[in-house]
């Protein structure tokens, strides 16, 4: 089975979203862990944070599959902006993918290095401790 990340611990009801990916073919979803059959009208709790995947398709692998394989990949890549998940059920076990910097095991991504990163006078860039002053008051 082929997850793409749409969005990664955020708020909002996504009403819009569940449309728009139903109009577009897709019917289920997984709202923080737990797959769903998107449905019209569908929303969630617009004050929790909230981890929202599309499910692309769901494939037994064998000999006569490459080539859903590799529609399916692309379409998650392309949908997940570079990132997609793979659950496994033999084994119970989610996979990420990533084109980015990325961590295999939890999924944690970095954004491309920019200038911006590296400089105390941004907020991107500035310690936390600090604010990027170089002194704690």
């Amino acid at each position: 089975m082929f997850w793409l990340h749409w969005l990664k611990a955020r708020k909002g009801h996504y009403k819009e979203l569940f449309e728009k990916s139903r109009k577009q073919g897709f019917l289920k979803v997984r709202v923080d862990g737990e797959l769903k059959d998107i449905i019209p009208l569908m929303k969630v709790d617009r004050y929790k944070t909230h981890n929202i995947e599309i499910v692309i398709d769901k494939i037994q692998v064998d000999d006569n599959s490459n080539s859903r394989l590799t529609k399916a990949i692309e379409l998650a890549l392309k949908k997940g902006k570079g990132e997609l998940l793979i659950l496994d059920y033999d084994i119970n076990a989610v996979k990420h993918y990533s084109r980015s910097l990325m961590c295999p095991t939890t999924g944690f991504s970095l954004p491309e290095p920019e200038p911006n990163v590296f400089s105390f006078n941004s907020p991107h860039g500035a310690c936390s401790n600090c604010n990027g002053l170089g002194v704690v008051k």
